[in-house]
């Protein structure tokens, strides 16, 4: 089961109609992946918030569809459409009725998107002209000699990735998909920068190399710590952040690198996952 499959089901599950064998699966999804078992919690919490928003008298502005037209523009709305888990649109769906749904929901998105002004923003990608974000990420999966890359695209996008032996390359994929390993057989870590245009920001992989390192103090920037996460612990970092921040210091004392991470990120709005043996430095 993946995540997609497994948001298809929040609702199922949270009404207890789930089958039980689909039940337990979902369940198993939960318990592997953190950071879907944070996103069903709030899945249930924003349900257990609406249920008791049904019961109140909502007292709609008479020009609510007027304002709520002037401050959302097609561009931030479709955007934010790609960028909202998809358990959102079933709430949007709900029988609420009549304008005091349309107000409880939009307060809601608000709650969840945070207010809206000016216009979207845009990024030139690779190919020039301008674009915004694709919600087809790459899947990466740990390898026994690095990290393998899935990426399956509904239509054709290009790939550029920087670093490693081989140089700089770019790839076109369509909807054939294509699997790339990134391997690294030098001994320290290495660094690769993957992009795919009209995606922002890019991702920086950090592949271990053959030997460990018992360096735990440091400073520099986010790259180089996933450099000293990976040389110290081996682990594969992804690092997928909007805004890289100041330099940091760290002390990787630890012996687990998630927690160490952690530690090191103390304080910074990173967010740190770990999962399949993957390290991941993110926005939170």
């Amino acid at each position: 089961m993946n995540n997609e499959k497994a948001r298809e089901y929040f609702s199922a599950y949270n009404e207890g109609t789930l089958d039980a064998g689909l039940a337990r699966a979902f369940e198993s999804k939960l318990n592997a992946d953190t950071s879907l078992k944070h996103e069903f919690d709030l899945f249930q919490s924003t349900v257990k918030d609406l249920d008791f928003l049904r019961e109140e008298a909502v007292e709609v502005p008479f020009d609510l569809n007027e304002r709520i037209s002037a401050a959302v523009d097609r561009s931030i709305y479709e955007k934010k459409q790609s960028a909202q888990p998809g358990w959102t649109l079933w709430l949007r769906n709900l029988a609420f009725g009549g304008l005091a749904a349309a107000a409880i929901v939009a307060a809601y998105m608000s709650i969840t998107s945070g207010s809206h002004s000016g216009t979207a923003s845009a990024s030139v990608g690779i190919n020039g002209p301008a674009a915004t974000r694709t919600i087809e990420q790459i899947e990466y999966k740990k390898s026994k000699n690095g990290i393998q890359m899935d990426y399956r695209p509904s239509a054709k996008h290009t790939v550029s990735i920087k670093g490693g032996r081989e140089g700089d390359k770019t790839v076109e994929v369509d909807a054939n998909g294509w699997l790339n390993n990134l391997s690294n057989d030098q001994p320290q870590a290495a660094v690769f920068v993957v992009e795919v245009a009209g995606e922002l920001p890019p991702t920086s992989v950090v592949v271990p190399g053959t030997e460990r390192s018992n360096t735990s103090i440091g400073q520099g920037s986010l790259e180089e710590l996933g450099k000293a996460l990976a040389n110290k612990y081996g682990l594969p970092v992804l690092i997928k952040v909007d805004k890289v921040g100041g330099e940091l210091s760290w002390n990787l004392s630890d012996s687990d690198g998630y927690a160490a991470t952690q530690t090191a990120l103390n304080g910074v709005a990173y967010r740190v996952d770990l999962k399949d043996g993957i390290l991941t430095i993110s926005d939170n």
